[in-house]
């Protein structure tokens, strides 16, 4: 099945998308001779784009005021590298450039079953994508940048001499040494990135992350006696997200707002729920008292 056909297929049971996504994990996806990861995300309503909550908010230009803000209000809650920092501030609800996305199928058909009742769910499928791991100082560099610089009206020059500063010698990695190499990566479209597993939720659901890039947008000669060919840059969201990872092999699948129930009990059945998925004590006592009205009531009152 060709990655068009898959993108319009309905699924209705938890064997029918199984079979689909063994099929396209199985497929030769080879991208820049780079043998990846599959990832998954299921978003409980088809109609959302799939696009970070800080693009979606409209607040890339207040990225950097959200970051620096929130950690001068609570800084002992900040501790280790700054894609943990920006990860767990996403957890708690911050607009980030992060999307969720995970490494197990059935993770990401659980989220395409929540929410609305009445709308269809949604599964993102990425199939074999280069990937990153958290370390990785390329991704440093990109996170570096959503803390300290502003897309809008933005120094490069001063990013590159911060990237300079802080990745003098790197193994493996040749860094930016120019502005025009130090845009290429900022404006990447999506990069996927396995982080460590620093909280239990994120081990649990094998969870990982697309770093969202910026489209430059133009760039504006700075009004400067000390330096006449200094220049601003501006930047945007990336735009067309999942047009830019369909090229490269993404599909998605639709699950119908009258299948989410059951194949929600099928996951249950097979150790995949809101228990499993959020181990904290609030989301375990919401998962028992669902469960005892059930047996007690019957599987469709969960109110």
């Amino acid at each position: 099945m060709e990655a068009r056909d898959q993108e319009s297929c309905r699924i209705s049971s938890v064997s029918d998308y199984l079979a689909i996504v063994d099929n396209a994990s199985n497929r030769d996806f080879l991208i820049n001779g780079v043998n990846g990861v599959t990832f998954y995300r299921g978003q409980s309503d088809s109609k959302w784009e799939l696009s970070p909550s800080l693009f979606r908010e409209g607040l890339l230009d207040s990225e950097n005021v959200l970051l620096t803000s929130i950690r001068r209000y609570r800084p002992d809650d900040f501790t280790g590298s700054r894609l943990q920092q920006l990860a767990l501030l996403q957890h708690y609800g911050m607009p980030t450039r992060l999307l969720d996305v995970t490494t197990n199928p059935l993770v990401g058909l659980y989220f395409a079953c929540g929410g609305p009742k009445d709308a269809d769910g949604q599964v993102f499928v990425f199939p074999k994508m280069p990937t990153s791991w958290g370390s990785d100082p390329f991704i440093s560099m990109v996170v570096d940048f959503c803390f300290d610089f502003c897309a809008v009206k933005c120094d490069l020059d001063a990013a590159l001499d911060q990237v300079k500063a802080r990745y003098p010698v790197t193994p493996h990695h040749i860094m930016p040494d120019t502005v025009k190499r130090l845009l290429v990566h900022l404006t990447i479209p999506y990069q996927f990135v396995l982080p460590e597993w620093t909280n239990p939720r994120i081990g649990a659901q094998r969870g990982a992350f697309i770093v969202c890039g910026m489209d430059l947008l133009r760039v504006e000669p700075a009004i400067s006696h000390v330096d006449p060919n200094k220049q601003y840059y501006f930047f945007g969201p990336t735009s067309d997200l999942y047009g830019n990872l369909e090229k490269q092999g993404a599909f998605s699948l639709i699950v119908p707002h009258q299948c989410k129930e059951d194949i929600l009990r099928q996951l249950e059945a097979i150790g995949i729920d809101e228990s499993s998925l959020f181990p904290d004590l609030p989301h375990a006592i919401a998962h028992t008292v669902r469960e005892v009205k059930a047996r007690k009531l019957g599987p469709h009152c969960f109110s």
